[in-house]
């Protein structure tokens, strides 16, 4: 293993470490220790099937951006990834699903590289959408100071899902200008990546009307089912709000959790959205505290319990992966 990953897993593990000792020193021993054991195991359990749901339709969204990625792979795929994402430092477990699909079933690595772009973005924006909208309703009115900076992120952020595809050519494009004066050497490899993102790019623009179609409807459905667990996980532990509250908190979360920090997966930042935002719509901060902490373990459990079989039906069924050209 590759010695400045370990760096960079150590200092992540501080980090990681760190947020959340600061936020449980903001409890006592006593305090924290009974509040964790009394969570409702039935909701709990109902969050874990909100996951599943959840799991599915992130999987169903790759199958529909994918040229060769059935169902079945893109749900072992996705499974595995998810659990490795929230394992790795710095989100470089991202890299694993172009890897996993590729192995699987011959997925282009690029094409796989860039439906994850579009689908983190789209991601992004709904959030951030879905939490706006729910603003005005959880505090009953709407001041610049709520909503000013989150409506000039979320107009950019629509803006650039509108031009996803043009932008992201841009980019390959100033890259490959870029390489070609530093490492002359690796052109004709950079240029055969830039040709498969170039034909990944139009497939997605190719996309038929119902293929799109279902793309956003199954990622509305990503946004209620991800509410769903999250706020049936606070639930779970004393907390009961309205649902346009638990709409922000949990965007607020979210969003805290996708920044791509030197952290284990979201560990920290999950709980610092998570907190704040809670706390922003009323919640005690001993009772955020304690349902953060206690989301962030449980949903990494959901995730590991999803990845097990995941990981095994992959192994058992795996294909030789194709060879690179030279």
């Amino acid at each position: 293993m590759p010695r400045r990953f370990l760096w960079a897993l150590a200092i992540a593990i501080l980090v990681s470490g760190g947020i959340l000792v600061l936020m449980l020193r903001q409890l006592d021993a006593e305090t924290w220790q009974s509040a964790f054991l009394r969570g409702d195991v039935s909701l709990i359990v109902r969050a874990g099937f909100f996951s599943l749901a959840l799991l599915l339709f992130r999987s169903l969204r790759f199958t529909l951006l994918g040229r060769h990625v059935p169902f079945l792979t893109a749900l072992t795929g996705t499974a595995i990834h998810t659990f490795i994402v929230r394992i790795m430092p710095m989100r470089l477990g991202e890299i694993s699903l172009p890897v996993l699909f590729r192995t699987q079933s011959g997925e282009a690595p690029e094409h796989t590289v860039v439906s994850i772009a579009l689908v983190r973005l789209v991601d992004l924006t709904v959030i951030l959408a879905t939490g706006i909208i729910a603003i005005p309703l959880a505090f009953g009115t709407l001041t610049m100071e709520r909503f000013g900076m989150g409506a000039v992120a979320l107009i950019v952020l629509v803006a650039a899902v509108a031009t996803f595809h043009r932008w992201v050519l841009a980019l390959v494009s100033v890259g490959v200008r870029v390489i070609a004066r530093l490492l002359p050497k690796q052109l004709p490899r950079v240029r055969r990546i830039e040709d498969k993102i170039v034909q990944a790019v139009a497939f997605n623009v190719a996309l038929q009307g119902r293929r799109k179609l279902s793309f956003w409807l199954a990622t509305a459905l990503v946004s209620v089912f991800q509410v769903l667990s999250l706020s049936t996980l606070i639930r779970a532990y004393g907390v009961e709000l309205g649902v346009p509250q638990m709409v922000v908190g949990v965007s607020i979360a979210m969003l805290f959790g996708g920044v791509p920090l030197m952290t284990i997966g979201n560990f920290g930042t999950h709980e610092t959205g998570w907190t704040l935002g809670f706390m922003w719509v009323g919640v005690k901060s001993q009772d955020a505290i304690v349902s953060g902490i206690a989301s962030g373990i449980l949903t990494l459990g959901f995730a590991l319990c999803f990845a097990l079989p995941a990981a095994i039906y992959f192994f058992v069924t795996r294909q030789p992966s194709p060879q690179e050209p030279a």
